[in-house]
C-alpha cells in the first residue's frame, strides 16, 4: 500500500498535468514572481523615498542638502571605467603635457603640470569634457601621471560618448550651477554637420534663460531653432545643473588638484558659488572670453579668495592657490 502511494506521488498521472495540478503548479510559480516584484518594488520605492523628487530638488534648497548629495550620488555619477580605453586611433596616448609647442592647448597644459611639480595620482575635475578624447585637457595626467578625477559633459547627446571611452575617472551628465542650488537650465544644442571637428555636436551652453522664461528668448513653441547660418540648425535642451560643491560632497573630495573650467560665459557665477573654506582646489585653468562681467572681474574675484593670476594665454587665464604655492614662486612655476 505504501509502495503505491510513494510510486503514485513520484509520477503523478498524466491527467493530473492537463488539470488541477498543472494550474496549481502554475499558480505557485506566478505567485513566486509576484512576491519577487513586490519585495523589488518595496525596496525600489524605499530607495527613493530617502532621496527627493526632481521637482523638490529645484526649488532652491542649499547646496549641502544631504537629499540633493544622495540624488547625485545616485543618478548621476558613473564610476571610473576598469575596462581598456576605447579610442577613435588605437593606441592613443596623449602628449599634451609634455608639449610645449606655440598651440594653447599645450602650453596651457604643460604650464599646469609644471605648477604641480608633474605630480602622480592627483585629483582633476574637467568641465566641458566632451567624448574625453578629443582636445581633452586632462588625458595625459591619467595616462601618463595615474590621475583620476571627474569629467562633466553635460550634453545629452554627447555623453554617452564620453562613457564608452572608458576613462578612469568619474563621469558626470549634470552641468554646473551658478548659484548655490540646483536648478535646470535650458541651452542650446547644435545639430548642424558643418562643425570643425568631424561630428561634433556638443552642447553650445548657449544659455537661454532658467526654465519658465525662455519665451523671452524664443517662441516657447519652437523646439527646432534656425540660426544666422542657414546650414545650422539647433534645438533646446534642457539640462539639470548642480553647484560644484553639491557634485564634491556627493564624491566626499573636497581637495582638488586641477580645475579646468570652460562653462560659456558661467565661469565667474560657478566660482563664487563654491564655499572655500571647505574646498581646496591647487591650480584652476578658466576661461574668460565670454564671461559677462569681463576678465578683470574674474580675475579680481580668484585674486580676493587667495589666488594669483600665473599666466594670461588666448581666452584663458591659469590661477595658483596661494597657500599651496606663493606668488614670489612664480618664477619657477610660470609659463
Amino acid at each position: 500500500m505504501s509502495s503505491t502511494s510513494s510510486s503514485s506521488f513520484a509520477t503523478p498521472p498524466s491527467g493530473c498535468l492537463r488539470g488541477g495540478c498543472c494550474f496549481k503548479f502554475f499558480t505557485a510559480i506566478f505567485g513566486l514572481f509576484a512576491l519577487a516584484g513586490f519585495v523589488n518594488w518595496v525596496f525600489f520605492r524605499s530607495r527613493i523615498a530617502n532621496c527627493i523628487s526632481v521637482a523638490e530638488m529645484m526649488t532652491g534648497l542649499p547646496q549641502n542638502d544631504t537629499r540633493i548629495i544622495k540624488y547625485i550620488s545616485t543618478y548621476h555619477l558613473v564610476p571610473p571605467s576598469t575596462l581598456a580605453y576605447n579610442f577613435k586611433r588605437r593606441g592613443n596616448n596623449s602628449n599634451s603635457f609634455l608639449d610645449t609647442g606655440p598651440s594653447l592647448e599645450g602650453s596651457l597644459n604643460y604650464s599646469v603640470q609644471k605648477i604641480l611639480g608633474f605630480k602622480k595620482k592627483g585629483f582633476f575635475i574637467e568641465c566641458s569634457a566632451y567624448d574625453g578624447e578629443t582636445d581633452s585637457k586632462t588625458l595625459a595626467l591619467e595616462q601618463q601621471y595615474e590621475w583620476t578625477g571627474l569629467l562633466i559633459e553635460p550634453d545629452p547627446f554627447v555623453f554617452p560618448r564620453l562613457v564608452f571611452k572608458h576613462r578612469k575617472a568619474w563621469t558626470s551628465d549634470i552641468c554646473l550651477s551658478p548659484d548655490p542650488f540646483p536648478q535646470r537650465l535650458e541651452f542650446l544644442h547644435r545639430i548642424d554637420a558643418g562643425s570643425t571637428i568631424p561630428g561634433h555636436t556638443s552642447l553650445q551652453r548657449a544659455l537661454l534663460s532658467p526654465l519658465g522664461n525662455a519665451s523671452s528668448t524664443s517662441s516657447p513653441n519652437d523646439d527646432s531653432i534656425n540660426g544666422d547660418n542657414m546650414k545650422e540648425r539647433w534645438r533646446k535642451v534642457q539640462v539639470p545643473c548642480f553647484p560644484i560643491y553639491s557634485i564634491l560632497s556627493a564624491l566626499n573630495i573636497f581637495r582638488v588638484d586641477y580645475l579646468s573650467l570652460d562653462v560659456q560665459g558661467l565661469e565667474l557665477q560657478v566660482l563664487k558659488t563654491i564655499p572655500w573654506n571647505l574646498v581646496r582646489i591647487d591650480v584652476i585653468s578658466v576661461s574668460y572670453h565670454l564671461v559677462p562681467e569681463g576678465p578683470e572681474a574674474l580675475k579680481s574675484y580668484l585674486e580676493s579668495v587667495g589666488f594669483w593670476l600665473v599666466s594670461d594665454f588666448p581666452r584663458a587665464y591659469l590661477f595658483a592657490n596661494q597657500s599651496a604655492f606663493p606668488a614670489n614662486a612664480k618664477s619657477t612655476v610660470g609659463s
